[in-house]
């Protein structure tokens, strides 16, 4: 009997101190909310649920992010003697499984979210240039298209044909390159048949990041032969920017320009280069590419907006670099214990780019190099690889 007396007693006053605990809760949050005109207007509808909504959370939702990665590299050219070893090994040789590809190297890019941006030096015809000479028509056999589809694989591949040797081919030439990368699923901006055309801004839009760009080379603007016309988008300062305030217009995330011109096998970009390039950047360009030069040259930011001179060459016939003693600006090879024009070291840039209700943050993730022997590729030893970084770097 005593037990149960003690057991009873016992509750009561375990409940005592809950209904203490609870009538502190109920004060405090009653104090907390009529300090605060914020959290508690009596001309607000609010009911208990309400309340207890706020109490159990306190924390906003996290903010959601997505991204994107693109990689940029540059020179690719189909043709020459390039591909005379092609038709000896077959067209996809440069990037079989066991051959060393540097876009692996780039972890955070996947086939979902991942975009290549190259140049296109070569157009596609028959009969073609494939031979061992050096030829400045740049004819590449239709079924080198096969490496093009090996670099690509599911990822989205855009193609610059904003070059000097595009006009190689004139009418013809373009139309059969346009219809074989159209039958590869492979983006192209810039060669067209009429000014309008040109003037298209290339949207992609991937995991809702827009990206648009747009491309200038320079001589000619429009050609008529015959029956057969060519446009191409002129290096103009003001069509250029009328091009970029469009992209904004249209909402793009990352507004990039391309732009081929001025001096070859140069390391430094001269005083109309800065300027064209800072003029850009003011009226909201994102990246800027440069290339022509064959080898790589200074990257610098404006703005926080990163302008790359040139990636150098991709595939490209022009491992006379090593030996050559011409007019050039040069690097050290550490593995030839030579000065050398790095005509035949390939840069690979990959962006991670992310969007938020924030804006969009586009941030240098990785730099690659590599090293080309009969276009295949092999990494770049460390102490050449270190010595070229430090001779292009500009940023602050």
């Amino acid at each position: 009997m005593k037990d149960k007396i003690q057991k009873r007693l016992l509750m009561k006053k375990i409940m005592l101190v809950f209904a203490i605990i609870f009538l502190f809760l109920f004060v405090f949050t009653i104090i907390a909310f009529s300090k605060n005109e914020n959290l508690f207007n009596p001309n607000d509808d609010w009911s208990i649920l309400d309340l207890k909504f706020t109490v159990l959370n306190p924390f906003p939702k996290k903010e959601k992010t997505k991204s994107i990665y693109l990689i940029a590299g540059w020179d690719i050219m189909l043709s020459r003697n390039i591909w005379r070893l092609g038709k000896l090994e077959w067209y996809d040789r440069i990037f079989w499984s066991w051959n060393y590809n540097p876009i692996n190297e780039f972890n955070w890019c996947n086939d979902e979210n991942c975009i290549l941006f190259f140049n296109l030096e070569s157009l596609f015809y028959t009969p073609d240039n494939d031979i061992r000479e050096a030829w400045f028509m740049f004819r590449a056999n239709p079924n080198n298209v096969q490496t093009l589809s090996q670099l690509k694989w599911n990822k989205d591949l855009v193609l610059s044909l904003a070059n000097n040797h595009t006009i190689n081919g004139w009418f013809k030439w373009i139309k059969m390159t346009k219809e074989i990368l159209d039958n590869y699923w492979i983006h192209y901006i810039w060669a067209w048949f009429d000014l309008e055309e040109s003037r298209k801004i290339k949207i992609i839009k991937k995991n809702d990041i827009k990206i648009c760009s747009q491309a200038y080379s320079y001589d000619w603007q429009y050609v008529k032969v015959w029956e057969w016309k060519i446009s191409r988008n002129k290096i103009n300062e003001n069509d250029i920017i009328e091009d970029i305030h469009a992209m904004k217009y249209l909402d793009c995330d990352v507004k990039i320009i391309v732009l081929h011109r001025w001096a070859e096998y140069r390391i430094q970009p001269n005083t109309s280069q800065k300027n064209l390039a800072k003029s850009l950047v003011q009226e909201w360009a994102d990246l800027i590419f440069w290339w022509h030069s064959h080898v790589p040259w200074v990257f610098t930011k404006i703005d926080d907006k990163f302008v790359f001179y040139s990636f150098g060459n991709f595939i490209f016939d022009q491992n006379w670099g090593k030996n050559s003693r011409i007019n050039a600006d040069y690097i050290y090879d550490h593995n030839l214990k030579r000065n050398t024009v790095a005509t035949y070291v390939s840069l690979l840039w990959g962006f991670k780019i992310t969007k938020s209700s924030s804006g969009v943050d586009i941030k240098l993730d990785k730099i690659i190099m590599s090293e080309v022997e009969n276009w295949i590729h092999s990494p770049l030893n460390e102490e050449t690889y270190q010595w070229i970084y430090d001779k292009i770097n500009e940023i602050e």
